[in-house]
Protein backbone atom coordinates (compact mmCIF):
# COMPACT_ATOMS: atom_id res chain seq x y z
CA UNK A 1 0.00 0.00 0.00
CA UNK A 2 1.04 3.56 -0.84
CA UNK A 3 2.19 5.96 2.56
CA UNK A 4 2.85 9.87 2.25
CA UNK A 5 5.50 11.04 3.58
CA UNK A 6 7.25 14.66 3.50
CA UNK A 7 9.49 12.94 0.65
CA UNK A 8 6.64 11.51 -0.98
CA UNK A 9 5.17 8.33 -1.24
CA UNK A 10 6.61 4.97 -0.60
CA UNK A 11 5.56 1.38 -0.36
CA UNK A 12 4.56 -0.32 2.36
CA UNK A 13 3.65 -3.63 3.30
CA UNK A 14 0.16 -3.64 4.47
CA UNK A 15 -0.94 -5.26 7.96
CA UNK A 16 -2.33 -8.64 6.23
CA UNK A 17 0.70 -9.39 4.24
CA UNK A 18 3.00 -8.44 7.41
CA UNK A 19 0.97 -11.01 9.32
CA UNK A 20 1.95 -13.80 6.66
CA UNK A 21 5.60 -12.48 6.38
CA UNK A 22 6.01 -12.76 10.02
CA UNK A 23 5.40 -16.25 9.99
CA UNK A 24 7.37 -17.27 6.74
CA UNK A 25 10.47 -15.50 8.50
CA UNK A 26 10.01 -16.61 12.31
CA UNK A 27 13.64 -16.35 13.13
CA UNK A 28 14.26 -12.60 11.94
CA UNK A 29 10.67 -12.07 13.63
CA UNK A 30 12.13 -12.97 17.16
CA UNK A 31 10.54 -16.15 17.62
CA UNK A 32 6.61 -16.87 18.25
CA UNK A 33 6.19 -15.11 21.01
CA UNK A 34 7.21 -11.69 19.46
CA UNK A 35 5.15 -12.76 16.48
CA UNK A 36 1.93 -13.77 19.00
CA UNK A 37 2.80 -10.03 20.27
CA UNK A 38 2.57 -8.01 16.99
CA UNK A 39 0.12 -10.10 16.00
CA UNK A 40 -2.17 -8.70 18.73
CA UNK A 41 -1.45 -5.48 17.72
CA UNK A 42 -2.54 -6.21 14.35
CA UNK A 43 -5.55 -7.33 14.34
CA UNK A 44 -7.32 -4.42 15.11
CA UNK A 45 -5.98 -2.94 11.26
CA UNK A 46 -6.20 -6.58 9.88
CA UNK A 47 -9.14 -6.36 7.33
CA UNK A 48 -10.67 -10.09 7.30
CA UNK A 49 -11.97 -10.00 3.60
CA UNK A 50 -7.34 -9.18 2.48
CA UNK A 51 -6.30 -11.65 4.82
CA UNK A 52 -8.64 -14.32 3.45
CA UNK A 53 -7.38 -13.17 -0.24
CA UNK A 54 -3.56 -13.66 0.60
CA UNK A 55 -4.61 -16.75 2.26
CA UNK A 56 -5.50 -18.32 -1.20
CA UNK A 57 -2.04 -17.51 -2.10
CA UNK A 58 0.41 -18.34 0.93
CA UNK A 59 1.00 -22.34 1.56
CA UNK A 60 -1.30 -23.78 3.56
CA UNK A 61 1.28 -23.95 6.31
CA UNK A 62 1.90 -20.07 6.82
CA UNK A 63 -2.17 -19.96 6.81
CA UNK A 64 -2.75 -22.97 9.36
CA UNK A 65 0.16 -20.98 11.64
CA UNK A 66 -1.24 -18.04 11.21
CA UNK A 67 -4.93 -18.80 12.06
CA UNK A 68 -3.71 -20.76 15.74
CA UNK A 69 -1.75 -17.82 16.62
CA UNK A 70 -4.53 -15.38 15.66
CA UNK A 71 -6.77 -17.40 17.36
CA UNK A 72 -4.12 -17.76 20.32
CA UNK A 73 -4.25 -13.64 20.56
CA UNK A 74 -8.19 -13.26 20.55
CA UNK A 75 -8.44 -12.50 16.81
CA UNK A 76 -10.61 -15.31 16.14
CA UNK A 77 -13.16 -13.00 14.32
CA UNK A 78 -10.54 -12.21 11.30
CA UNK A 79 -9.88 -15.85 10.74
CA UNK A 80 -13.27 -17.53 10.04
CA UNK A 81 -13.16 -17.56 6.53
CA UNK A 82 -9.55 -18.95 6.42
CA UNK A 83 -10.28 -22.68 7.29
CA UNK A 84 -12.78 -21.99 3.78
CA UNK A 85 -9.28 -21.16 1.83
CA UNK A 86 -7.85 -23.96 3.53
CA UNK A 87 -9.98 -26.47 2.39
CA UNK A 88 -9.59 -25.52 -1.47
CA UNK A 89 -5.79 -27.04 -0.89
CA UNK A 90 -4.03 -30.25 0.24
CA UNK A 91 -3.10 -29.66 3.99
CA UNK A 92 -2.05 -31.72 6.72
CA UNK A 93 -0.45 -31.45 10.28
CA UNK A 94 2.51 -28.93 10.41
CA UNK A 95 4.16 -28.37 13.90
CA UNK A 96 3.88 -24.41 15.27
CA UNK A 97 7.62 -24.18 14.81
CA UNK A 98 9.25 -26.09 12.47
CA UNK A 99 12.60 -27.87 13.35
CA UNK A 100 11.97 -28.01 16.64
CA UNK A 101 10.66 -31.26 19.03
CA UNK A 102 8.55 -31.34 21.70
CA UNK A 103 8.00 -34.66 24.36
CA UNK A 104 4.24 -34.85 24.01
CA UNK A 105 2.77 -31.92 21.51
CA UNK A 106 -0.63 -31.35 21.19
CA UNK A 107 -2.23 -31.60 18.36
CA UNK A 108 -4.73 -28.83 17.14
CA UNK A 109 -7.69 -30.51 15.15
CA UNK A 110 -9.07 -26.83 13.68
CA UNK A 111 -5.92 -25.55 12.28
CA UNK A 112 -4.37 -29.29 11.93
CA UNK A 113 -1.10 -27.73 13.59
CA UNK A 114 1.12 -29.60 15.75
CA UNK A 115 1.39 -27.53 19.09
CA UNK A 116 5.42 -28.11 19.78
CA UNK A 117 5.68 -24.37 21.50
CA UNK A 118 3.79 -22.59 24.20
CA UNK A 119 3.23 -19.15 22.92
CA UNK A 120 2.81 -15.87 25.04
CA UNK A 121 1.94 -12.77 23.54
CA UNK A 122 3.32 -9.63 25.83
CA UNK A 123 0.55 -7.56 25.88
Amino acid sequence: QQMKTPAGYISVSTPEATAFDLLRYPRAAAGLNNIATILTELSEVIDPKKLAMLAEKNEPSYVQRLGYLMDQVGAEKLTRSLPGCLAKQRWDYVPLRPGWKSESPKRDSKWRVIVNETVEADI
